[in-house]
């Protein structure tokens, strides 16, 4: 049976000559299935609640319509943080692609948003099933599975929303594949526009970081050096454009950092604010902070599989955000490459089919609650 399965579907997957080929078509096909039933569990929640809105109206709420304004309008003038919630918080490279599509384009910016994602969600499905294969033994299977958990699993809707979740996937699965590989320098392009996208994206140089103190207690280092630190330069080049763009804008290059004040957090003990989640005795905050423990727990057991640059990251992943607030943690969590590859490795470690396959559909099964939720505009799902 397992050899019928590999010269299956598995085997076409893999076969060396059309492997990238067929590995990005499997990529956009599952992420197309993805959008289709996300559009007709909208159909039937519309059906339901009597709900006008189009799709996309619906879709893109919250924090997406941070980045539509910042699209559309840019970042506001002057540091003064005691005037309620701004956009400083927000990341500029999605917005800042969205606008150059429309300019070129002249599309919608909810279309074109919408469009990019699938196109970034796809690529980096694409890249991270090339990381299992070069990292996991070539299990096919386990990239398959991660790829159906970060399509049709849990949370991730917001990889179709007006979010940058879908383009720091992208970046964050090539910054990965081409740092398992030692090419400091391609990892660091990918850095770079990490580190626009999503404030956590600097954490990228945490792992160049490990990789390189692993490789040369390996005595593996020779030559590569040079090439990390130029990867290195380039990620921190990209946080420091904006912090350069901030200081002109505002007057404070850290506004991005100061302007949680603004947004109820302020940074503290990560472990206290775990502890705090669960005393507060909000069912709310107690999920949180459940969520937060498990991401603790897939931390650890990267260390056990000796996956020391990934639990590196992972580690500043999780504790950076919960240094702030619990808000969104689950979100961070589910659609963070890092997390997901820390548990399709538990599901494979027990090595129970049965197990990877409920995993799946439970996944699945809560992410249709889940976008019911969120059209619904749920506080839950901050």
């Amino acid at each position: 049976m397992e050899l019928r399965a590999e010269t299956g579907f598995y085997g076409w997957l893999k076969e060396s000559k059309y492997s990238i080929r067929n590995i990005c078509l499997f990529s956009l096909l599952i992420v197309l299935l993805s959008r289709l039933l996300l559009f007709l569990l909208f159909c039937g929640y519309a059906g339901v609640q009597g709900d006008t809105r189009t799709f996309l109206q619906a879709l893109n709420i919250w924090d997406a319509e941070w980045y539509q304004g910042i699209t559309t309008q840019g970042y506001t003038w002057g540091a003064d943080y005691g005037g309620g919630l701004v956009n400083w918080a927000f990341f500029p490279l999605f917005s800042l692609i969205v606008r150059g599509a429309n300019f070129l384009t002249g599309l919608d910016i909810n279309i074109l948003g919408f469009v990019l994602n699938i196109l970034f969600q796809a690529g980096a499905l694409a890249l991270l099933m090339r990381y299992v294969l070069e990292t996991r033994g070539a299990n096919m299977r386990q990239a398959v599975v991660l790829c159906v958990l970060f399509s049709l699993g849990c949370y991730t809707f917001y990889f179709a929303s007006y979010y940058t979740e879908s383009l720091y996937l992208f970046l964050f699965a090539g910054g990965l594949l081409f740092l398992h590989r030692r090419q400091y320098l391609f990892a660091g392009i990918f850095g770079f526009f990490l580190a626009l996208t999503k404030n956590t994206g600097i954490v990228l140089l945490l792992g160049m970081l490990i990789q390189l103190l692993y490789d040369h207690r390996k005595g593996q280092h020779k030559g590569k050096l040079r090439d990390a630190i130029l990867g290195a330069v380039l990620t921190a080049a990209g946080l420091v454009l904006f912090m350069l763009f901030l200081w002109t804008r505002t007057g404070d290059p850290l506004a991005f950092v100061h302007v949680q004040s603004a947004w109820e957090g302020s940074i503290g003990n990560p472990f206290v604010t775990i502890a705090n989640g669960f005393a507060s005795g909000k069912a709310r905050q107690i999920f949180f902070a459940v969520c937060a423990l498990a991401g603790l727990a897939l931390c650890c057991f990267l260390v056990y599989k000796k996956r020391y640059a990934e639990a590196g990251m992972a580690f500043a992943l999780l504790l950076i955000p919960v240094s702030v607030r619990l808000q969104s943690i689950p979100r961070y969590i589910a659609c963070n490459a890092l997390f997901m590859l820390a548990f399709t490795d538990l599901l494979f470690h027990i090595n129970k089919k049965w197990l990877a396959i409920t995993a799946v559909i439970a996944s699945a099964a809560l992410e249709c609650g889940l976008v019911f939720l969120w059209f619904g505009s749920s506080t839950l799902l901050w």
